[in-house]
């Protein structure tokens, strides 16, 4: 367990989402532990290691805080997330994921101040006048409704659906998060956003659905812009918008002004008790 400066310290240095310790308990389950440079996630079987250090750090040294962890914990699942797949990994990679972070710069030349970028001012202008944005964390039964229909829509992973589930009560249990959602005149619910803003200096977009229904258009697009007045006026550097995922999403984030920032590898691999002492040996050894 960390202490709450360790907690502290890891936010201020903090980059991508899954640095941010509440958030990524909350979503995972886990429970967070530092080796190192290097944040590690832990739950009842599996961990999780967030590959991208937290200063900087040498290949070698990742190696063995992986190593150390698997001595800790004995995982039987691991997950490894980072900006590029260490060699190491290779041959025991049974899942793969490749994609970019993407972030919006909410700094803007000589201080002005910041605003949609080209026609989206105009479709987030008449889209304020057709639904009003409510800011507040209960995940109620139209959310709920929501969810499900983008789950049966996208038929995303495990890890996704997952991700959906934990959502509620996470927004029960913190201070830091902010749900958005874009309601109609009639009272129902076109769209809603997840916004973190525990790290100091950017907020992370963690999730969100919309309905495909023509008189919710454009609502997703209100709430990008409300997330962003709301991040600047947290005093955020940048918003996160986490992964690329597919060229929809992908396209999306493009037209908010996102940029691609920085790569995503990930691997996910299982650990039978039989294979770790063969696993420990392709990190180095056993002492």
């Amino acid at each position: 367990m960390l202490s709450l400066e360790e907690k502290r310290c890891v936010l201020e240095r903090a980059y991508i989402p899954e640095h941010v310790i509440p958030l990524m308990e909350g979503l995972s389950g886990g429970e967070a532990h530092l080796l190192g440079d290097f944040l590690f996630f832990v739950g009842v079987d599996w961990l999780i290691m967030v590959g991208f250090p937290l200063r900087e750090s040498s290949s070698p040294e990742l190696q063995s805080r992986l190593k150390e962890a698997e001595l800790r914990f004995r995982p039987e699942r691991l997950w490894f997330v980072g900006p590029e797949l260490p060699d190491f990994l290779e041959k025991v990679c049974l899942e793969r994921e490749e994609d970019k972070y993407f972030r919006l710069d909410l700094r803007t030349p000589r201080g002005a101040a910041w605003a949609p970028p080209g026609k989206l001012k105009r479709l987030v202008a008449k889209a304020e006048q057709r639904f009003s944005v409510e800011l507040k964390s209960s995940f109620d039964s139209p959310h709920r409704q929501l969810t499900r229909e983008l789950l049966e829509r996208a038929d995303p992973g495990a890890r996704v659906r997952e991700l959906y589930r934990r959502i509620p009560s996470y927004l029960e249990q913190t201070k830091s998060a902010a749900l958005l959602s874009a309601w109609d005149s009639r009272g129902r619910l076109a769209a809603y956003g997840f916004l973190e803003l525990a790290p100091p200096h950017f907020s992370v977009y963690v999730a969100g659905a919309s309905s495909r229904e023509s008189w919710a258009a454009h609502a997703s697009d209100l709430l990008v812009r409300e997330m962003a007045h709301i991040s600047i006026q947290e005093n955020k550097q940048f918003m996160h918008l986490g992964l690329g995922v597919n060229p929809g999403i992908s396209r999306f984030k493009r037209k908010w002004g996102g940029v691609p920032w920085m790569d995503y590898r990930a691997c996910g691999w299982s650990m039978p008790l039989s294979a770790t002492r063969r696993f420990l040996k392709t990190l180095g050894g056993m002492s």
